[in-house]
Order: structure tokens, then C-alpha cells, then sequence
């Protein structure tokens, strides 16, 4: 009985995460941009050595927020995912980058970069929720993006 329970959450689990490995602009728009719930995105790239030290944090805060906020990643060595990256401006301070789409229809979402030596789980954490301050949840409890007139 449990593997009939865990089957169909195992295939949704699957298809989103495949569905975001091959996000191209378009598709970014209408999965991230478009959504109504607040997306957490981190950009990276396997070679780097930062990216790879902070592997283990992002791991933290994608638990931490579980049904709270959508998280992805975007690898910008794959082409789509640079042109992703290009296109919010998340290269423009260096990688890894962290990037918060909390508003609705906000396709350049705003910068959680924070210096190096902050780039913890708890201050990541710390800097989410102050940008979060007020937002709506729906009934599971996951946040809502900011309506343009809530603003």
C-alpha cells in the first residue's frame, strides 16, 4: 500500500524536476515568472568552486523551505540556463547566485546575494524573511507572490 501511495508522488517529483532541468527562457517564464506561489532560484555551475561549497547549504535552505517557497536551480553552463541568467542579471554579481521571485509577473526577481562570508543557511534565511515581511500563504502554508497592487 505505501509503494501505491509513494508511486504517483514520485512521478510528480520527477517530471518537476525534469520540467525544470530544461527550462529555456520561454519556459521560465511561463514555470517561474507566471506562477503565482514565490520561487527561490539558485544559479551555478558544476566547475565552480564556490557553487560546489555551497552545494551543502543549498541543500538546507531546499529543505528548510519545503512547501513554504519553490526552489530550483539553473546551470549556467548549459546554454538555456545562461540565457536565463543573463536575462535577470544573476551574472552580474557572480556565482553562485541567489535570486527570490516574489512578485507577481516580476521576470528579473530581486538579488539574495549577500557577501561571502554570509552565504549561510541561517543568514539566507534571515535576508527571505525579511523579504517576505507580510506576504499571503495559501492553505498549505506555501507563499504567495505579491500582487502588483499589493505593492
Amino acid at each position: 500500500v505505501e509503494r501505491m501511495i509513494l508511486f504517483p508522488f514520485l512521478i510528480v517529483t520527477i517530471m518537476i524536476l525534469l520540467s525544470l532541468a530544461d527550462l529555456d527562457p520561454k519556459t521560465f517564464r511561463s514555470t517561474i515568472v507566471n506562477d503565482e506561489k514565490v520561487w527561490l532560484l539558485e544559479f551555478y555551475s558544476p566547475m565552480c568552486g564556490s557553487c560546489k561549497e555551497f552545494s551543502p547549504v543549498w541543500t538546507e535552505i531546499e529543505s528548510s523551505l519545503k512547501n513554504k517557497i519553490n526552489t530550483a536551480k539553473i546551470n549556467i553552463d548549459d546554454k538555456e540556463g545562461l540565457k536565463i541568467a543573463q536575462e535577470v542579471g544573476a551574472l552580474d554579481e557572480g556565482i553562485p547566485h541567489i535570486r527570490l521571485f516574489h512578485k507577481e509577473s516580476d521576470a528579473i526577481g530581486i538579488s539574495l546575494k549577500l557577501e561571502e562570508a554570509q552565504m549561510k543557511q541561517k543568514d539566507i534565511m534571515k535576508a527571505l524573511k525579511k523579504q517576505l515581511k507580510g506576504f499571503s500563504k495559501s492553505d498549505s502554508g506555501q507563499y504567495l507572490k505579491a500582487k502588483v497592487t499589493d505593492l
